[in-house]
């Protein structure tokens, strides 16, 4: 596996991509994107894959699962790089593999059980 080198200051960082801003924001969404491309189809399905899972509650938990299943796209496209003999840069990688590792840890790491009611309230629900 090749590694690349990373600048080691912020300036000559900064000098090397100067940053620029749109002049005017238009927010993109996955929902949004051709859903005819399998990536986007991968995440979609990988995002409802981990909100079941984790057994999801809040918007706050569902953005923190989009974020981890786009990084873990990242970290598994840098691994399939290295593998093809193709340069990547570890500290980009292991700062991929601890925001993801972060991001699972907030949610939950093990799978949570289903909601489920039992027979007698399902019962008295379906009367309503």
């Amino acid at each position: 596996m090749s590694t690349t080198k990373r600048q080691s200051t912020r300036s000559a960082r900064k000098a090397k991509k100067p940053a620029t801003l749109p002049e005017r924001f238009e927010p993109k969404f996955i929902e949004t994107l051709d859903q005819r491309q399998a990536v986007v189809r991968l995440i979609r399905r990988n995002v409802e894959r981990l909100l079941e899972d984790v057994g999801v509650d809040s918007f706050q938990q569902e953005i923190l699962a989009r974020r981890a299943v786009f990084i873990a796209v990242q970290l598994e496209t840098m691994e399939a790089n290295a593998l093809d003999g193709k340069p990547i840069d570890l500290g980009t990688y292991t700062q991929g593999v601890n925001a993801l590792s972060g991001l699972l840890a907030k949610l939950g790491l093990k799978r949570a059980m289903r909601k489920t009611t039992d027979l007698s309230s399902y019962l008295q629900e379906s009367k309503s």
